[in-house]
């Protein structure tokens, strides 16, 4: 899926066979014109993050003028090394520095204020100004509170004769009046002076006159209406704006703030020298908060327009769960029709992935409240109703049969208890696989236990809502442990599942497959598991750690709160999903489309030209283009033998790969001498894969004798590295086309097979060939910058090493004269004269090993692609789901209220991500009408 960048790491590469680490060494060219180096052990894939250059006390190879031909009067003006580089922007603050200094203390003080007031007639002195206003006018302190009677939670600075004071509209006589028609309404009578409004810029105290004209609502519905969420509903003396929670919410579900740390920031916005003067009302902003989320999660659920009515019977116990788009969600994105019209070989299309595990970090003291505390969202959301889970555990928590620990390689100490001291250790959470949606959740009160009790209940709630899917995969990371009985005890615990059990299969997250036995990682591996495509199963790992940036806070919250807290921030992560899934997801089988085609893209080095390199990474630069030109020769006669204007398709590439070669001609300048320069010139070439580069190796020994003998070297030791990369790759396809010959000409029975066969074998040789080609070359080029003729290392590659030796089972027991190659006995001396005919049946049998490994990634790429086809259909009618059921309330126009209004919003926001969906369809190179 990826292509394999080539690192510009060479010269030992030592491979343990246990851990398969590899010793890259770094190569550089100091200032000094010295060769240094620098080692780092890597693993597989990663790449090299050596960074710091250590010179080496070796002699000059390259005098320093002509590595770097810069005048005095240049050197002289330089940066000096050692200073680190400041990005030119912020330069620009640097350079500015004293203007800033200027304007920003200027800001302390107004010229106009002492002159009369613009905005009265009295023209009093104009002694106040807005600290939250743009570009405002200083007034006086009557025009101040009229001009902001929209707009009463302002702080205004007001002048003391020699500095300005921070003060609130109420000092200055501000009053709100909760009526619209304040003209004719008897509130005069009923003023409360001393009134506490928590704004997003602080805590505000000012008079507040309730509406008492015919048919008024309670003072706290009239402070709503007025978007003030009170305190309380009795007789209500604070409020807070519906912008401070909207503001508070958002901070805590992006940045997990606690609603202790944000109210320290309101009291330091209040009075930042004496917070604590600031009027305390952290418990009620708790408590109106508390209260405020579980009312958006009804809006935005659809709770408030009855969608439990409209979904279909599955999901109507758990309406605010947001369901995963791209899942097979019966009745929503799928018809049952649709999943019996399946050809037996289809039905993995349609399956549910799902997993779970445990959370021990989010855990709870069981801090005891002075009311029943329970979940407003009891049971309607991602946890269970508390009473129904509760029953269960009474019922079968006594059962605490122990399960035989079926791997014993298995470390998981919570399972028999998780944390002591608490009342709840920990969480263990439900989501797909493949999109890390949350689905469900309970709490552990032993660790998950070896009984499995709280497990089987999630597992449980789970998969009932997937009933009537045709295939069932469920990961847990003691999957082997949990799955030995789970028919047994599902029939005793929840006998509506029982006829589910039998499509269930059963599997272990891939990372965490490591910890188990060898045989328990061969039965519950996802790569082996037909249907499963490339899931790795750890899809409810992803959230962890940023839900556990809450259990410091939910630690000690009651249980109720507790686990809407933790439902509202799973919720928030199921939608930040949703929204990014659309994009994500088409620009992955984008790239499997390009990838299945064969599509070589040359690919752009981002490197500036004007970025201070030194000489390793230039002559890297070159073999990086180098590649690139081999990479679009191999495309101009691929394409040359298909229809269509073979030019139009290239012009792209070729575009790109002159800028490249442009771009690293000028990084040239600074390497090579002038002499050597003026040969080699960038014009506008047709043909830019035909170009020579001027690389060392392009040079004859004259030439090169005139001082680039340094840079000869390090292109030497660069392609060392290349070809040994080459080498191993021509072994792995080597081994490949003989597994290939032993097991499937033995498989192939009639015309069809043997002729895909022999194309699959005309595949394998074409790569062989093309490695073998690349290995000649790089050994050219090897030879014209110093490497011995008679290198044991980098042998000529003649014909007949090209070829494995085909070994009978008679020379495998009596031993063969037969010998592989040269290179493929590098690892034992390549004079050794090593014998492997001995070991001709361990090879047969690791090629059939390497060939099923490679036969089980093919067929997971493949189902992979198709799983991504089906869920791009998925999600299309997902969005129009939902867009049909929010207009379906938001009615004809015709009344509108605020249920209606805000239906119609909902909707338009759904056909906007249909709308991206089918934008984003032609991109994805989606045109398989699958489900």
């Amino acid at each position: 899926m990826s292509r394999k960048r080539r690192d510009s790491s060479v010269v030992v590469e030592i491979i343990s066979p246990k851990k398969a680490r590899v010793l890259h060494e770094e190569l550089f060219l100091d200032r000094d014109g010295r060769i240094g180096s620098q080692r780092e052990v890597l693993s597989p894939g990663r790449r090299s993050v050596i960074s710091k250059a250590v010179s080496s006390c070796a002699p000059p190879l390259v005098q320093p003028p002509l590595l770097s031909p810069r005048s005095p009067e240049k050197i002289a003006n330089e940066t000096p090394p050692s200073k680190k580089h400041v990005p030119a922007p912020f330069q620009d603050y640097l350079d500015n520095k004293q203007q800033f200094e200027s304007e920003i203390i200027g800001l302390e003080y107004d010229m106009r204020i002492g002159t009369p007031c613009l905005a009265c007639v009295q023209r009093d002195g104009a002694t106040t100004i807005c600290q939250d206003c743009f570009d405002p006018t200083p007034l006086c302190k009557s025009c101040q509170v009229r001009t902001h009677a929209r707009t009463p939670f302002h702080w205004i600075r007001e002048w003391r004769g020699s500095f300005f004071a921070r003060v609130t509209l109420g000092s200055l006589g501000i009053s709100l009046h909760l009526c619209r028609n304040a003209r004719v309404c008897p509130a005069n009578h009923d003023v409360v002076q001393e009134f506490t409004i928590v704004a997003v810029n602080g805590v505000h105290s000012l008079s507040v006159s309730f509406c008492h004209c015919a048919g008024a609502p309670p003072h706290f519905l009239q402070l709503l209406r007025f978007e003030l969420f009170p305190a309380s509903v009795r007789a209500p003396r604070t409020a807070f704006t519906i912008a401070v929670l909207r503001d508070f919410h958002l901070h805590s579900l992006t940045g997990k703030l606690s609603a202790y740390d944000y109210w320290g920031k309101l009291a330091r916005q209040t009075n930042n020298v004496f917070p604590e003067l600031c009027p305390d009302r952290y418990r009620e902003f708790m408590r109106a908060h508390r209260f405020y989320t579980e009312l958006q999660s009804l809006k935005r659920s659809g709770s408030l327009h009855s969608i439990q009515s409209s979904l279909p019977a599955a999901f109507q116990s758990a309406s605010r769960v947001m369901l995963c788009p791209a899942c097979p969600q019966i009745g929503i994105n799928i018809q049952p029709e649709e999943i019996d019209e399946l050809a037996e070989g289809d039905r993995f299309l349609a399956q549910s992935l799902q997993g779970g595990d445990g959370n021990f970090s989010l855990a709870s003291k069981g801090r005891k409240s002075p009311w029943v505390d329970v979940s407003m969202r009891d049971g309607k959301g991602l946890f269970p109703r508390e009473a129904d889970f509760k029953a269960f555990l009474l019922k079968h928590g006594s059962q605490d049969k122990k399960i035989a620990r079926t791997c014993s390689r298995f470390q998981q100490p919570m399972l028999l208890g998780g944390p002591s001291g608490l009342k709840c250790t920990g969480i263990y959470a439900t989501s797909c696989l493949r999109h890390s949606l949350y689905t469900g959740a309970v709490d552990l009160q032993l660790g998950e236990r070896l009984s499995f009790v709280n497990v089987d209940y999630a597992f449980a709630r789970t998969a009932v809502r997937n009933i009537g899917l045709p295939r069932h995969i469920w990961s847990y990371d003691f999957c082997c442990g949990w799955s030995a009985n789970a028919e047994e005890r599902l029939q005793q615990r929840f006998p509506e599942l029982v006829d589910e059990v039998p499509k269930f299969v059963w599997a272990v997250p891939k990372m965490h497959e490591h910890a188990h036995q060898e045989w328990c990682r061969y039965q519950f591996s996802l790569a082996w598991i037909e249907g499963g495509g490339r899931t790795d199963g750890e899809g409810v790992e992803r959230p962890w750690s940023e839900l556990n940036q809450l259990s410091a806070s939910t630690k000690e919250m009651t249980a109720g709160h507790r686990k809407e807290v933790l439902e509202d921030h799973m919720t928030g992560w199921n939608w930040k999903k949703v929204m990014n899934m659309v994009p994500t997801r088409a620009e992955i089988i984008a790239g499997l489309r390009l990838e299945e085609a064969g599509e070589e893209r040359v690919l752009e080095l981002e490197v500036s030209a004007t970025s201070p390199i030194d000489a390793a990474v230039f002559i890297n630069m070159g073999l990086t283009i180098e590649v690139n030109q081999n990479k679009l020769k191999r495309r101009v006669e691929e394409l040359s033998q298909s229809d269509g204007d073979v030019e139009d398709r290239l012009q792209r590439d070729r575009t790109l790969l002159l800028s490249q070669i442009s771009r690293w001609y000028h990084v040239g300048e600074t390497f090579l001498p002038g002499r050597l320069r003026s040969d080699w010139t960038v014009e506008t070439e047709e043909h830019p894969e035909d170009m020579v580069l001027p690389l060392p190796s392009a040079f004859n020994v004259q030439e090169r004798d005139l001082n680039i003998s340094g840079l000869a070297l390090i292109e030497l030791r660069l392609r060392k590295g290349e070809a040994t990369d080459v080498l191993r790759q021509l072994v792995a396809a080597l081994r490949l086309k003989q597994a290939y010959a032993n097991v499937k000409w033995k498989a192939a029975h009639n015309q069809v097979a043997l002729t895909r066969m022999r194309s699959i074998l005309e595949r394998q040789q074409k790569a062989i060939l093309r490695h073998a080609d690349s290995y000649r070359r790089m050994r050219a080029a090897m030879l014209r910058v110093g490497l011995q003729a008679d290198d044991p290392q980098y042998q000529p590659l003649l014909d007949s090493d090209v070829r494995l030796p085909a070994l009978s089972q008679v020379d495998q027991e009596l031993g063969s004269s037969k010998r592989y190659p040269w290179f493929m006995r590098r690892g034992e001396g390549a004079t050794s004269g090593v014998d492997h005919g001995r070991t001709g049946a361990m090879e047969d049998r690791a090629n059939i090993v390497v060939y099923w490994v490679l036969k089980a990634t093919l067929e997971r790429w493949s189902e992979e692609l198709r799983l991504l086809d089906a869920e791009w259909v998925r999600m299309e009618r997902y969005f129009l789901w939902y867009e049909t059921f929010w207009l379906s309330k938001a009615g004809d126009g015709a009344v509108n209220t605020g249920h209606t209004v805000y239906a119609a919003r909902q909707g338009h926001m759904w056909a906007a991500l249909r709308d991206k969906c089918s934008r984003l369809k032609q991109l994805a190179l989606i045109d398989t009408p699958i489900i």
